[in-house]
């Protein structure tokens, strides 16, 4: 909900004109999705096997994440990878640098996170 919030606030900024200031509010928003992809993969895809700064390694938890596909993986990948793109702190070369999408990809990138929690979800009901 919070990440749908701001893009709702970024995509208003569009929306009025004011492109300096999306592009400094989507580039957050990148960064917010980023650091919700790593909690999904570490809640959802591992479902809390391996926790950061934990110590210990929930064992007996192990089996519930024998499911795990090369999809899975690779959309993890590839949703990092593309966010990871608009973080302030990661210099690009300038011939590299992307622009930061419309309103629309950043709503679908944030939509992409929740269906691939959801699907993870369903079929290990």
């Amino acid at each position: 909900g919070f990440l749908k919030k701001q893009y709702q606030d970024a995509e208003k900024l569009h929306r009025d004109g004011h492109q300096s200031a999306y592009e400094k509010d989507a580039s957050f928003v990148y960064g917010l999705l980023r650091e919700a992809w790593e909690r999904a993969l570490e809640e959802v895809l591992l479902g809390g096997v391996v926790e950061r700064f934990r110590p210990g390694v929930q064992t007996q938890q192990v089996a519930q994440i024998a499911d795990i596909t090369d999809d899975d993986c690779n959309t993890l990948n590839a949703a990092m990878a593309k966010c990871s793109k608009w973080l302030p702190g990661h210099d690009q070369a300038a011939a590299a640098r992307a622009e930061i999408p419309e309103p629309s990809v950043l709503k679908a990138d944030i939509e992409a996170l929740e269906t691939w929690v959801s699907d993870i979800r369903k079929r290990r009901r």
